[in-house]
């Protein structure tokens, strides 16, 4: 059956469906818009952690949560495992700091063969190779020593680089153990994977450090450590270390600094 509207209905009636179609046409501009939005500004590595200790799923939500997350408010996640009748205990930390994803974490059984794992990954962009063209792990105290180079070293100097997804990364995963402490490599490399990544306690990085505070406390409890000096972490894992003169030596020295502090505090005060 057609009906044939009068003349001025059928032009009220079209003017509407031109409305409809116009507020359709903007609906699905702002639906694209949504779509497009980008969720991971920092974006979305493949899990940088043996998945004995964290899987694929949980690195995924990791990852999320550190997308979501301000500067303020630290783009840092802790990951702990609850203990029966005890506070959870951290065993892994991940952050994101000028366009560098790092992960540090701590074995499952202390005959894995390592004392700590530690994973650092960029993108193979112009933005974030500005912020992360430096030397990496640096040995000792030798800041211009490191394992990795993006400085002056060559392509074998560099870190391995990677397709991951659609995108290419520098991507290293390191597991440090005695013979890295013997070699020299005994920094925290989990607080400054460069020297440009520093992670301090105040400002920006102060979220992040205080995460990367539990971790560490939580692995200095797995490993023998000197007590007392200025020693590194790590320096009873040198065997040369723990030899007797060695440890004497250190002892006396120590020693002598505190006698010398003492003479000069009797002949400087008063009596």
């Amino acid at each position: 059956m057609h009906f044939n509207l009068p003349d001025q209905l059928a032009l009220e009636v079209a003017g509407y469906d031109q409305t409809r179609k116009k507020l359709a046409a903007v609906m699905a501009a702002e639906d694209r818009k949504a779509k497009k939005k980008n969720t991971h500004p920092n974006g979305r590595p493949s899990n940088l952690i043996p998945s004995d200790i964290v899987n694929d799923r949980d690195w995924n939500k990791v990852v999320d949560n550190i997308n979501s997350r301000s500067v303020k408010q630290g783009k840092v996640h802790l990951i702990s495992k609850p203990v029966f009748g005890e506070d959870p205990k951290p065993v892994a930390v991940v952050y994101y700091h000028k366009q560098l994803w790092v992960a540090a974490w701590i074995p499952r059984r202390k005959d894995d063969g390592y004392v700590y794992g530690l994973s650092f990954t960029f993108k193979d962009t112009a933005a974030a190779r500005k912020q992360c063209d430096e030397r990496f792990i640096a040995r000792g105290s030798y800041v211009n020593k490191g394992m990795f180079d993006h400085v002056h070293g060559t392509q074998d100097d560099m870190l391995p680089r990677i397709k991951d997804g659609r995108t290419y990364w520098y991507r290293k995963t390191l597991f440090f153990t005695k013979d890295e402490f013997t070699d020299g490599y005994t920094g925290s490399y989990w607080r400054q994977v460069t020297n440009t990544h520093r992670i301090n306690s105040w400002g920006a990085t102060y979220e992040i450090s205080k995460a990367i505070n539990k971790w560490s406390a939580q692995l200095f409890k797995t490993i023998p450590t000197f007590t007392g000096g200025n020693d590194s972490s790590f320096a009873r894992m040198n065997p040369e270390n723990c030899k007797f003169i060695n440890i004497m030596q250190g002892y006396y020295s120590r020693l002598g600094g505190q006698i010398i502090q003492m003479i000069m505090f009797m002949i400087l005060t008063p009596f």
